[in-house]
């Protein structure tokens, strides 16, 4: 009888979550955008102390966040990988419907060649475990500048406006260890 109390229960919950996401009441405007855009203001006017405990810096840790709701929290983590990792998530994630959708899914379909994994710095110095010094970096690249031909799977009017319009030297000064460049200096 304990058993199927549990699964009545998780079914209630289940469903309780489905039917709207936490916060989706504060989502208002047209678009997906505009709608994501007013709920994130909410929850950290409502909420300010969640910037402060979270920190959102997650370069060089595995972050685990549970319940990511309408996906605001999530937008900071992500902003912390990369700033192309941010531009993809918000093209091929928020933009399409699926906030939820992850960094690693997004990244294994649109960035570059199929199947592309992106690692973070912790992942990097796993990867060179076995040297005896390792140092690894993240720097910029044209793709978080949207310089030369980046974005050329990605074409269209946004894309182009947004080339146009990029902040690269507040960029530059403010996020310089934001980029989807990897570095590994490895000695054997």
């Amino acid at each position: 009888m304990q058993t199927r109390a549990a699964s009545n229960l998780k079914d209630a919950v289940r469903g309780f979550w489905e039917e709207s996401s936490c916060g989706e009441i504060y989502a208002e405007g047209g678009s997906l955008r505009r709608q994501f855009e007013t709920h994130a203001a909410a929850r950290y006017a409502l909420e300010p102390y969640i910037r402060a405990f979270a920190g959102f810096d997650g370069r060089g840790r595995d972050v685990l966040e549970i319940g990511v709701g309408m996906g605001a929290d999530h937008v900071e983590w992500a902003r912390s990988e990369s700033i192309v990792g941010y531009m993809l998530w918000a093209r091929y994630g928020l933009g399409t419907g699926h906030p939820r959708r992850s960094l690693a899914d997004i990244y294994a379909q649109h960035l570059e060649s199929p199947g592309t994994k992106g690692f973070t710095l912790e992942e990097g110095r796993e990867l060179a475990a076995g040297f005896s010094s390792v140092t690894v970096w993240s720097e910029l690249g044209f793709g978080d500048l949207l310089q030369g031909e980046v974005g050329e799977r990605h074409r269209g009017p946004v894309l182009e406006i947004a080339t146009r319009v990029w902040p690269r030297g507040l960029i530059r000064r403010v996020l310089p260890h934001h980029g989807l460049m990897l570095l590994i200096r490895a000695v054997k």
